[in-house]
C-alpha cells in the first residue's frame, strides 16, 4: 500500500508542476489572474448586479451539528492492505490454507433434496455470526423451523446453541474442529451429568450414537452442494464488484442450483423453486 501511495504522491506532484507552468504562461499572455476568457467590463458588472441580495451575504453561516467526523490516519501502516479493485471485500484463508481476497459465501441445505433453503454473503470470514440470521431465513421462506441443524466447528458457540434451543432446534454442532482420521471416542451412557458447560455437553451429544449420525450428515448434505456449484457450473470466483452486487450474484448461483436439483429430480410438473431473500 505504500509503494501505491508513493506512485500516486508522484503522479499527484508532476500534475501541480505542470498546472504551475501552465499558470504562468497564463500571466505572461495575459497578465496576472486572467486566463483570457474573461467578459468584458461591462458584461462582467452586469453579472454583478445580478447576484444575491446584499441580505444574504450579511445571513451568519449555520453552525454544523454532530461530531467532527473521523478520518483515517495519513500514513498507513507498512503491513497494511486494501483492495482497490472491490475495497468490500476482504483477506481469507480458503481451504487450502491459503489468503486470497474474498467473500464468506453461506447456505444452508434441506438434508433430502440439497435444496439451498437459506443463503447469505457477507465479508466477515469468521461463520459464528452467521448463524442466526441464515436460520430466520429458513423461517421466512418455508414458513416453518428445521428439526435439527448441523453445523461444522466455526459455527458453535453458547450464544448460537442458545438460540436454537430457544426455537426448540435440535443442534449439533461441536466445539472443537473434528480431525476424519481421529478414532471415535466411546459412546457415553446414563444420564447427563449436572453442572456441565455448553461446551462439554454439546461434546458428549456428538459421542453418542445419535450425534454422530446426524453430524456425520453434513458430509452428503452441504459440502456436495458446494462442490456441485464449482463442478457442474463452474463458479470458481465472483464475476462482479461490491458486496451487495456479489451477495446478488450468490443468490443466483444457490437459485440455479434448485433448479437444477429440482429438474433433475424427475418432479417438474410440481416444480417450486426457493429463492433464498
Amino acid at each position: 500500500m505504500n509503494e501505491t501511495r508513493a506512485r500516486l504522491e508522484k503522479e499527484i506532484l508532476e500534475r501541480f508542476r505542470s498546472n504551475e507552468r501552465l499558470d504562468e504562461e497564463e500571466d505572461r499572455k495575459f497578465g496576472f489572474d486572467k486566463r483570457g476568457d474573461e467578459l468584458p467590463e461591462e458584461e462582467a458588472a452586469r453579472s454583478a448586479d445580478a447576484g444575491q441580495p446584499a441580505e444574504a451575504a450579511s445571513t451568519p453561516p449555520r453552525k454544523k451539528r454532530g461530531p467532527k467526523p473521523k478520518y483515517p490516519p495519513g500514513t498507513p501502516k507498512d503491513k497494511d492492505q486494501r483492495n482497490f479493485t472491490d475495497p468490500d471485500s476482504r483477506i481469507m484463508k480458503n481451504s487450502d490454507k491459503a489468503f486470497i481476497q474474498a467473500y464468506n459465501a453461506q447456505a444452508i441445505v434441506d438434508s433430502k433434496s440439497q435444496i439451498v433453503v437459506a443463503a447469505d454473503l457477507t465479508n466477515k470470514a469468521a461463520d459464528v455470526t452467521h448463524l442466526p440470521d441464515v436460520v430466520r431465513q429458513i423461517e421466512l421462506n418455508l414458513n416453518r423451523k428445521p428439526r435439527e441443524l448441523s453445523a461444522d466447528a466455526g459455527y458453535f458457540s453458547e450464544k448460537n446453541v442458545t438460540f436454537l434451543e430457544k426455537r426448540k432446534i435440535n443442534a449439533y454442532i461441536p466445539p472443537d474442529k473434528q480431525k476424519h482420521s481421529a478414532p471415535a471416542e466411546p459412546a457415553p451412557r446414563g444420564r447427563i451429568p449436572s453442572g456441565l458447560s455448553c461446551k462439554e455437553r454439546m461434546r458428549r451429544k456428538l459421542r453418542t450414537v445419535r450425534g454422530r449420525e446426524a453430524h456425520a450428515l453434513r458430509k452428503q448434505i452441504v459440502e456436495p452442494v458446494f462442490g456441485q456449484v464449482k463442478t457442474v457450473q463452474g463458479i470458481h470466483q465472483f464475476l462482479l464488484r461490491g458486496k451487495p452486487k456479489v451477495r446478488a450474484e450468490w443468490l443466483i448461483v444457490c437459485t440455479a442450483h434448485n433448479i437444477l436439483k429440482l429438474f433433475r429430480s424427475g418432479r417438474q410438473a410440481n416444480m417450486a423453486v426457493l429463492c433464498p431473500t
